[in-house]
Formats: structure tokens, sequence, C-alpha cells
């Protein structure tokens, strides 16, 4: 396939709107690598966690790290690299990626040209910030046919994150399932399709702190306490002691 003519995006929602968001995004030919990449389902949980300040603050500090190959010609140039945002509905939807002539477009592009291996380096939805769970990164998937559907079907969680210092983060969280099948004949349209629906149900994260003021009265009480129970305590003893002295 032709990385700039032959694959097309687009978006269909629950509102019955359709977007062509072929221009909205950046397409670079280049050429495919699983490198790191896992199948869905296959990574290791990763424990390490930030704290809600350090989501916070760290929330707009990536930038894109990726940057077309120069030094690969254009005749080992076999894939395509899809980058950018897209700005959807917050309804139901369908991104789909296809080739023009199955689905959409005049154009029919050759069955034998049709490959949707793919890999996903970050896929998410709403402000991007580390360390957030999405599922979809660094995964693949390797077609077996030239006709081939990978359906992703996402439920996205609105979730809110509020540090000490009231600064908000408004992100969303999401979890996958996937599924693919090799099409036959005029049963399918091949490609990949994104599936989301949004949850009637969000998230709130908060991060309670108290203030140095709040920290010394708290200990003070707390000294206090000892220091009273502690003397309360020394009492009893030595009440003990003298009664045990008058039968000695």
């Amino acid at each position: 396939m032709i990385c700039l003519i032959d694959l097309t995006v687009d978006v269909i929602d629950a509102a019955g709107e359709g977007l062509h968001m072929t221009h909205e995004l950046r397409k670079i030919s280049t050429t495919f690598e699983v490198r790191s990449a896992h199948l869905l389902g296959d990574d290791d949980d990763d424990d390490s966690r930030l704290n809600v300040k350090q989501v916070v603050m760290a929330a707009n500090s990536n930038t894109d790290s990726f940057s077309p190959n120069n030094d690969v010609t254009e005749n080992t140039q076999t894939a395509c690299r899809i980058f950018g945002n897209l700005d959807v509905n917050k309804v139901t939807g369908n991104l789909h990626i296809t080739a023009l002539g199955h689905g959409y477009g005049y154009y029919n592009t050759a069955v034998e040209l049709l490959n949707f291996t793919h890999r996903i380096d970050e896929f998410s939805f709403g402000t991007h910030y580390p360390r957030l769970v999405n599922p979809l990164d660094n995964s693949v998937e390797i077609a077996e046919a030239h006709k081939e559907a990978f359906l992703y079907f996402l439920s996205i969680v609105p979730t809110t994150y509020i540090d000490n210092n009231n600064h908000v983060l408004l992100t969303n969280q999401y979890s996958v399932t996937d599924y693919s099948r090799v099409i036959e004949g005029r049963t399918g349209i091949p490609g990949i399709f994104f599936k989301y629906d949004i949850e009637p149900i969000s998230v709130r994260i908060a991060e309670n702190g108290v203030s140095f003021f709040t920290f010394l009265v708290r200990l003070s009480g707390l000294v206090g306490g000892i220091w009273v129970t502690a003397g309360f305590a020394l009492k009893i003893v030595n009440r003990i002691w003298s009664s045990l002295q008058k039968y000695l």
C-alpha cells in the first residue's frame, strides 16, 4: 500500500456524525519493526507508581519522541506511521483505519497489497501523563492474511486527579478487549477498528495533606497524651508497690 494514498482514517459516532480524519493526522512512510512491543495482554505489570502531585506536574511534560528515519530509502519504506491528535464527540464511536476501496473511497486498493500488521506505541484519551495505564501502549498484532480485521473494544472511564494545591488534571483511563478475524469474500471490511464507549461513571483521585502547623498541633497532642498516660501508669505502679510493702 502507498502510505499517503491508500490508507484512510475515519470516525463514526453514535450521534450519526461521520468524520474523515485522514488529513487531521500525520502519515509518514517508514519500515515496520516489532522492537520491544508485545502481544496485547502479554506485558508484565508495572508496580511503579507516581503520587498525585507528580502525575499532575508531569502531565504536559512529555513530547513526541518520534522522528522519521530519513536514512531509509523509498524502496524499503513498506509501512506507514500514523500519529497525531483527534477531537471527537463524547459519545460512543468507531475509529477505523482502512484502505481505499474497502469500505470507503472509489479507488480500489489491490488485495495483495493489504497488510494490517500494526504496532501501537501510544493510544490514549485526553491529557497524556507518565505511568497512565494504557493497555494498548507498546502492543503489536501480526496479520495472518491480506484481508484481516482487527477490532478493539474500549471502555473509557473519565478520571480526575487533584493534588494538594488544588491543581486539576482531567483525563481518561480505559480497558480493552480485542478480536481479529480473516475476511472471507465480502463478509466484512479489512482494517483496524477501535470501538470506544464512554462509561456513565467517573473516578476522582485527590491528594489530601496537612499543613505544618496542623502537624505540630497533632504531634503536640500525641506527645501530651503519651506523657499523661505514662504518668497515670506510674501512679498505678506506685500504689501497687505501696500496697505490697504492707504485707512484706
